[in-house]
């Protein structure tokens, strides 16, 4: 008897695991086609999605207590691909660090604004001068 295919995914912490989970997940739900054809219940296709994520997979799904699911495998995927997305607001939360100047604030005010306010994410918009890309200070006009 032949084993089953099960399309296995790289967790390599790369630029390229969006990219690898996307085809991973495609050969997933192609599988997950043909095994409703062939009229498998819900838990031998969750199942089958938890062993195709590996162990750091089964790791993740343990974390976010998805391990336990046996009736829908979206739930599954939905707890994986978590791991996986990049968020952007922390992408859009760097860029603005990144592009921050001292401008007229001495050394101290700008250090304790970026300690203090950008790094706990407390920064408005209204606080960062729009022409400057630099903090607002209380003797900036």
């Amino acid at each position: 008897m032949t084993r089953q295919y099960r399309p296995q995914l790289d967790w390599t912490p790369d630029a390229k695991l969006p990219t690898r989970f996307a085809a991973w997940k495609s050969e997933i739900e192609d599988e997950v086609l043909l095994f409703e054809v062939e009229d498998k219940p819900s838990k031998y296709i969750c199942n089958f999605v938890k062993v195709c994520s590996g162990e750091r997979g089964k790791a993740i799904l343990r974390e976010s207590n998805a391990h336990k699911e046996e009736k829908d495998y979206q739930v599954i995927i939905k707890a994986l691909e978590q791991k996986v997305k990049p968020f952007n607001e922390e992408l859009s939360a760097s860029s603005k660090y990144f592009y921050l100047r001292q401008g007229n604030a001495t050394l101290v005010d700008f250090f304790n604004y970026l300690n203090l306010y950008h790094v706990a994410g407390v920064v408005e918009e209204s606080d960062v001068d729009d022409k400057n890309a630099q903090p607002r200070t209380p003797n900036a006009t």
